[in-house]
């Protein structure tokens, strides 16, 4: 849409990014903490199939921190442009969009796990031979990271 009105991309995510409320997002230091800790031992990446813009919205208000800063303490961030192919984008739930990810990023499929949100986006891991974790209100991601944890967080005490 962009390319045929010949607008900047860049320019339409951050105008549309500037327009969304982030209000309801809480700060969530202990994620932060276990996000961190997880990449010490394990690549660890976001990836969205949204915006840059938006991501560094997002992140700047869970953890305070830009993207750069994200990536500096050893988590990629990939945004929907990272699935782009034949002048589209293929969001995670396409036939293709984790595949082309996965091209691009290098890692393997046998070797990654994605955690999400979305059924849809778990099957389509499974699809490709990634392992998937459903995230959800039994499930929470705290919860889910635990196992890949190298060490107590916060003197032994699990956060929810």
């Amino acid at each position: 849409m962009c390319r045929r009105k010949d607008y900047d991309f860049n320019r339409f995510c951050e105008k549309m990014a500037d327009g969304i409320d982030y209000s309801r997002i809480q700060e969530n230091k202990i994620l932060w903490q276990n996000l961190q800790n997880v990449a010490q031992n394990y690549n660890v990446a976001i990836l969205s199939n949204n915006s840059r813009p938006h991501i560094a919205k997002v992140l700047n208000r869970l953890f305070h921190c830009s993207v750069e800063e994200v990536e500096q303490n050893g988590i990629k961030v990939f945004d929907i442009s990272s699935t782009e192919k034949d002048g589209h984008f293929h969001p995670k739930q396409s036939d293709d969009g984790l595949e082309i990810f996965m091209q691009r990023s290098q890692f393997l499929p046998e070797e990654s796990l994605l955690f999400d949100d979305v059924l849809l986006n778990i099957e389509a891991a499974q699809k490709i031979g990634m392992h998937g974790v459903l995230i959800n209100e039994e499930q929470p991601l705290m919860r889910a990271l635990r196992p890949f944890l190298t060490t107590a967080v916060n003197k032994g005490k699990v956060y929810e």
